[in-house]
């Protein structure tokens, strides 16, 4: 049983029988050599187990100071399905939305059913999709 209060990739490799390898590999979306039924299933798992990258957490702080100094509120929705942000979008008056930690092509399938802009924040997917994809550069930078 692992602590709901901290989960480590360790936690999370060993439910679901895998190598922290291929879990850290599945949560910074370097998936070209696993298989989508595998990086579902390490998905579906971070979020049962409650999962929270230390980058996630630092990216959000640093994110809500860029917006406020903007003269913009930041309001956190948590999503499991990409879907639900088109009627939670359609709820507010919203000058548009970042979104993080969805597959790439679940992005093309909300761009082609919601109005407003958005960006997605450290994406990992080319920029051929009419999406803006907001990289950072993980090596580089630190937080």
């Amino acid at each position: 049983m692992w602590d709901e209060n901290k989960v480590r990739i360790v936690d999370v490799a060993d439910a679901l029988g895998l190598s922290t390898a291929t879990v850290s590999n599945v949560i910074h979306g370097k998936t070209k050599k696993i298989s989508d039924g595998t990086v579902r299933r390490v998905q579906e798992k971070l979020r049962e187990m409650g999962y929270i990258d230390p980058f996630v957490s630092a990216a959000i702080n640093s994110l809500s100071d860029e917006i406020e100094k903007a003269g913009y509120f930041l309001m956190l929705k948590k999503a499991k399905d990409i879907m639900d942000t088109v009627s939670f979008s359609s709820m507010w008056n919203m000058d548009g939305m970042i979104l993080l930690g969805f597959c790439a092509d679940e992005y093309q399938v909300l761009r082609d059913r919601i109005r407003i802009p958005f960006v997605v924040y450290d994406g990992f997917f080319e920029n051929d999709r009419n999406i803006c994809n907001l990289v950072l550069d993980d090596y580089e930078c630190s937080l």
